[in-house]
């Protein structure tokens, strides 16, 4: 059985936007580090990129689930178009505030964005097909992520910063364009308040037997491993030189694609066992990292696909639960609740490992992050009967 039209229309329209937002993700700090020579300034324009996600989780998980998440996903595509032509008039002017102001708005109106786009494919796809609907949809997001900073730091060095957001621009109006096609999906109109409806939605997760230990496991492999994708592209180009690191995300796209096509589609069914499994295997990539990454480019890229892999295992696996665990009418936001859980331990990790790395060494960080995140992963499963009821008794 084939996955729906809407469904595909959705998977191209939100793997281009996301593309175009990490291009800009990367680009307009490397601007601003241009501008200033601030390490400060460079480090509040990643800030901007961030906090709307964490900060106003609620309240876009409370729209996604209130109103139609077709039209609320056009509109902020529209506006968050409309906030690029701010940040293109900003860098003309070379002014770093109104970067700012930009950036903060067009993550904003994105934080609205990715939750609605993956409650509607919960409404769409049929129960049999989510596991294969959510490994595909998690593969073109993990390469929109990876592929955005690589392809935005090369444009932005080769025609400048204005290029960079005209990409951006027109991603969000294919993206806002394609959405038009999609069939309505209405939200639920009796929904409650912001602060009731979230934390009934973060009942629910804790108290389903599934998703609690998966929540809770893919936060701390987010905290403590989300960071090591820099770190390994240090070791390689320590070892094999700049031009060469670049095998190592290649490789990571090829351990994604494998284990969206393999892995996931195949043990969709027990997704929450190939998160936790994943998780436990820190370690051992860990350590693959830091001895193989800059011996040879075969190594590196192999290097590469392992931990592809095991993030996608992790992120894609997750996802698998998170849908089949979500009620409909409350998709919305559950998936803004996690993903202001990814963005923040993320942008933890991504910070402080590097430095961690710099002061203590990267390979010697690199291997004690992995092995607390196994330990917390093991611990998470060590806790589960204490952090959830049984599935009949969380609907009670």
């Amino acid at each position: 059985m084939r996955l729906p039209k809407d469904y595909w229309i959705l998977w191209t329209g939100g793997g281009l936007s996301l593309l175009g937002s990490y291009m800009q993700y990367i680009a307009l700090p490397l601007w601003v580090l241009d501008v200033t020579g601030s390490p400060v300034a460079t480090g509040s324009a990643f800030a901007m990129s961030v906090l709307p996600t964490v900060l106003l989780a609620p309240v876009a998980g409370y729209l996604a689930d209130r109103v139609d998440r077709r039209i609320l996903t056009i509109v902020c595509e529209a506006v968050s178009g409309v906030a690029v032509l701010v940040l293109l008039l900003s860098t003309e002017h070379a002014s770093v505030i109104g970067v700012y102001m930009g950036a903060f708005a067009v993550r904003t109106f994105n934080t609205a964005t990715v939750p609605a786009t993956q409650a509607m494919i919960r409404a769409k796809v049929p129960e049999d097909l989510l596991p294969r609907a959510s490994a595909r949809f998690d593969l073109v997001n993990s390469v929109a992520i990876i592929a955005g900073p690589a392809l935005g730091s090369a444009v932005y060095a080769a025609a400048g910063i204005e290029w960079v957001l005209y990409a951006n621009l027109a991603s969000f109006l294919v993206s806002a364009g394609l959405t038009a096609a999609v069939s309505p999906c209405p939200g639920a109109r009796s929904q409650r308040g912001i602060a009731t409806a979230t934390l009934s939605a973060l009942g629910h997760v804790m108290r389903s037997a599934r998703l609690a230990p998966v929540a809770l496991t893919e936060g701390v492999y987010y905290l403590f491993i989300g960071g090591s994708t820099a770190l390994c592209v240090i070791l390689a180009s320590s070892g094999l030189g700049d031009a060469l690191s670049g095998l190592y995300v290649a490789g990571m796209g090829a351990g994604w694609l494998l284990t969206s096509t393999v892995i996931l589609t195949r043990f969709g069914g027990r997704a929450a066992e190939v998160v936790r499994v994943a998780g436990l295997c820190a370690v051992p990539v860990a350590v693959l990292q830091w001895v193989a990454v800059g011996w040879n480019p075969v190594t590196c890229f192999v290097c590469g696909m392992v931990a592809g892999m095991a993030n996608l295992a992790v992120a894609g696996g997750a996802s698998i639960v998170y849908q089949a665990e979500t009620d409909k009418d409350n998709a919305g936001r559950i998936f803004a609740m996690r993903r202001a859980l990814i963005n923040a331990c993320l942008g933890v990790s991504t910070i402080g490992l590097p430095a961690l790395g710099v002061a203590l060494g990267i390979g010697q960080v690199l291997l004690i992050m992995a092995v607390i995140a196994t330990v917390g992963t093991a611990g998470v499963r060590l806790m589960r009967p204490r952090l959830a009821v049984p599935a009949e008794e969380s609907r009670a």
